[in-house]
Order: structure tokens, then sequence, then C-alpha cells
């Protein structure tokens, strides 16, 4: 809970779960465990979800 308002308050802990490419990748955040997809070449920055997780899991097998 405290860590939530701690992101809230400064800012998100980011980390590299996952690189999928040199412009793709996946992050999360270190407090409050939250994780979003990143995308360079777009300029995207979404929360990761079930369709995300699916797009970037076909293209891995």
């Amino acid at each position: 809970m405290i860590e939530k308002l701690l992101c809230k308050l400064f800012g998100h802990k980011y980390f590299v779960i996952k690189r999928f490419s040199p412009a793709s990748r996946k992050v999360g955040c270190w407090r409050c465990h939250k994780q979003w997809g990143m995308n360079d070449r777009v300029k995207a920055f979404v929360p990761w979800d079930s369709e995300l997780q699916e797009h970037y899991m076909e293209r891995e097998v």
C-alpha cells in the first residue's frame, strides 16, 4: 500500500524484465510491481495486459 503511494508521489522505480528487440521491452516497477510494455519506435508505454503477453509470446516461438 505504501509502495503505491510512493510511486504516485515520486515516480516508479523501473527495471527491464525482458527485452524483445532493441526497440521493445517489458518493464516493471520494483515498488508497486506494475508492468508495462515499451516500444521506442512508436513511442508507446502501455500497461502490460493479456493482449501484449499474447503478442510477444507468439514472437518467441
